[in-house]
């Protein structure tokens, strides 16, 4: 369970069937995460996900790849002389993930990292960072995953796009596709069942969400429907949940506003509570 403070309250916080370790010291609020159904009593959002079955054999899970994504993978892995790095232990290098995440949501509107959850991430062991990094070492594409005991999402990406030519941009794309490909390699051989690729938009409002879900529909996933969850435990968690309801009502007005159209992008950031 990763246990973190937003806000003045206390969040414990489970992904997937996982269930609590502890709820000392008091939590003021359960989080549910990608829960099958969901739970009575607690604030609820019904999401669209999709996630590939790492219990497939190797040459199945690459099968089911779109043929593009696979022509795109195998050509990193020929010409594009990319690194892997795959951290388990990531305190190290989380100001690094800081520093390009934030600059990059701050480019495109989004909401900066919440440094005190990725510390209880880290903590708790359920966060692991991925690079993917060119030959001089520099990471052209960060992912942070959440994982659980028999599954695993993709929480933040980032891809170093702005500013490149179009044959880099290419490059940027195909070590994109690399990365989560090595990455769900690297789950199913630490025995996870699952890769959640963190989420789908249900309604594709932008061409730019439309880019977001094709691209993780290449990965030959099934798409699925999800939970999150939020149970108040104590007084404060219930007007924790309740300023934090009328705080997604003003977001939501806001995410109204037209906003220039980013490319940046190819798989959306979450964060949590």
């Amino acid at each position: 369970m990763i246990v973190f403070r937003s806000r003045g309250a206390l969040f414990g916080e489970c992904w997937y069937e996982e269930a609590p370790s502890s709820l000392e010291p008091p939590i003021d609020v359960l989080a549910l995460r990608k829960r099958r159904a969901a739970v009575a009593g607690a604030r609820c959002d019904a999401l669209l996900t999709i996630a590939s079955d790492l219990t497939l054999d190797e040459a199945t899970l690459f099968g089911r790849l779109s043929s593009a994504c696979r022509s795109k993978v195998r050509r990193a892995e020929r010409r594009d002389q990319l690194e892997l790095e795959f951290d388990a232990l990531p305190h190290r290098r989380l100001p690094e993930f800081r520093a390009c995440y934030d600059g990059f949501a701050a480019q495109i509107g989004l909401q900066p990292a919440d440094p005190e959850w990725l510390l209880a991430a880290c903590d708790a062991q359920q966060l692991v960072l991925a690079t993917a990094a060119s030959r001089h070492g520099e990471p052209l594409v960060w992912h942070a995953y959440v994982v659980s005991p028999d599954a695993v999402c993709l929480h933040f990406s980032v891809a170093r796009f702005r500013g490149l030519p179009d044959s880099e941009r290419a490059r940027v794309g195909r070590a994109n596709r690399w990365l989560h490909w090595q990455c769900m390699l690297r789950f199913r051989e630490l025995g996870k069942h699952r890769f959640d690729f963190g989420g789908l938009f249900e309604h594709e409002r932008s061409a730019e969400q439309s880019g977001i879900n094709r691209f993780k529909r290449e990965f030959g996933g099934c798409e699925e429907r999800a939970y999150d969850c939020l149970l108040p435990m104590t007084l404060k968690g219930s007007v924790r949940l309740q300023l934090k309801r009328l705080g997604d009502g003003v977001r939501a007005l806001s995410a109204l506003r037209p906003r220039p159209r980013q490319r940046e992008t190819e798989s959306p950031a979450g964060s949590s509570a």
